[in-house]
């Protein structure tokens, strides 16, 4: 299916790239990318080589390095010679184009990065189960609920809870006139789609009951009487946890009673590389942030080891320090904002096995 889906135009021939192409790409001299068939590529890169100038490629390859202006110039077309002719840009595996089938007519999910669980969420929702997302933080869980809802072609809403969230969130109220003040998740619970309720395990106790009788049955109590759920209604919820309580990462989250936890299909959702890796390229995909990433990566697996609280390396932070990164940050100023967040005492202990790279 992903066959037929465009990834972009080719700078030389200006025919259409397609998701399973092999391609080339360069940087044009206004840092702008652009991408080649590969054929085409090697067509381009003959073009564009500029040997008479360059005295130390891989020095004048760095911006600002060689302290000559013509060479620095001409850094996208150095890139063009010395890297592109050798690298690949591979499409990732986890762009997909999703199809299916719903009463009938024919949905289609084109070209997203997709983590490795979402077509098993996306056939839970199909089945209208309720499913409860948990892992760490930053795993793009309520992302993929949303992506879903339009998979599926339905309405989705979305509340995010706290211990202070109260019940009238999810029923609405009635004002000083007397008025019903319908909620979003009442609009959804009424008229079909996918509602997801994020950090599930971090709301109150009332308001987790209030939920479990909603999805109890086929209809529920809201403060202007009693509705039927709609046939299409479905609600994803969100989680660091089981719902069994407080860990290492999370000291104050909340116990699901059995009762509550029968009325969702668990489902994990912990970090993905390969969806990581394939939106980290798309935010910066220089070298430097290729090294950055690895030692992220060791980080995190030093972290659980010596048992280190409140440091977190998700995603989130890794798509976030590619940003800055490619914006003329430092990789130590990148990780005290981003990472350790002054927390010098895990600094301290990490930076110790793990010193901060140079990139």
């Amino acid at each position: 299916m992903a066959d037929n889906v465009k990834f972009g135009t080719c700078k030389k021939c200006q025919g259409d790239i397609l998701l399973n192409q092999k391609r080339k790409y360069r940087k044009n001299q206004n840092g702008v990318m652009e991408y080649f068939h590969l054929d085409c590529f090697s067509i381009r890169a003959v073009e564009v080589i500029p040997a008479p100038i360059i005295k130390d490629p891989e020095e004048a390859a760095l911006p600002g390095r060689s302290g000559n202006m013509l060479l620095d110039s001409l850094e996208s077309l150095i890139e063009a010679k010395f890297q592109s002719l050798v690298d690949e840009l591979e499409v990732p595996a986890q762009i997909k184009t999703i199809e299916i089938k719903l009463n009938g007519e024919v949905k289609r999910l084109e070209g997203k990065i997709l983590h490795k669980s979402f077509e098993t969420l996306l056939k839970l929702l199909a089945m209208r189960e309720n499913v409860y997302l948990y892992g760490a933080p930053g795993s793009g869980k309520s992302t993929a609920a949303c992506l879903a809802a339009e998979a599926l072609g339905r309405s989705y809403g979305y509340s995010s809870l706290n211990p202070q969230s109260v019940e009238s969130r999810l029923i609405g109220y009635m004002d000083a006139t007397g008025n019903y003040r319908a909620s979003e998740f009442h609009r959804i619970y009424v008229a079909g789609g996918v509602y997801c309720l994020d950090e599930l395990d971090n709301a109150s106790p009332s308001l987790l009951t209030t939920l479990n009788s909603l999805l109890e049955n086929g209809h529920g109590s809201f403060p202007n009487g009693t509705h039927t759920r709609h046939g299409d209604f479905s609600m994803v919820g969100t989680g660091n946890t089981l719902g069994d309580g407080a860990d290492m990462d999370f000291p104050d989250r909340r116990v699901f009673d059995s009762a509550f936890k029968e009325r969702f299909i668990y489902l994990e959702w912990d970090y993905d590389l390969d969806m990581e890796r394939a939106i980290m390229a798309s935010i910066n995909n220089s070298k430097a942030m290729k090294t950055a990433y690895e030692w992220m990566l060791k980080l995190r697996v030093e972290r659980v080891s010596q048992g280190i609280r409140r440091v977190v390396i998700s995603p989130r932070a890794v798509f976030k320090t590619a940003t800055l990164l490619g914006n003329g940050f430092t990789l130590e100023s990148i990780m005290d904002m981003v990472i350790f967040k002054g927390n010098m005492e895990a600094k301290e202990k990490l930076l110790r096995v793990c010193p901060v790279p140079a990139v």
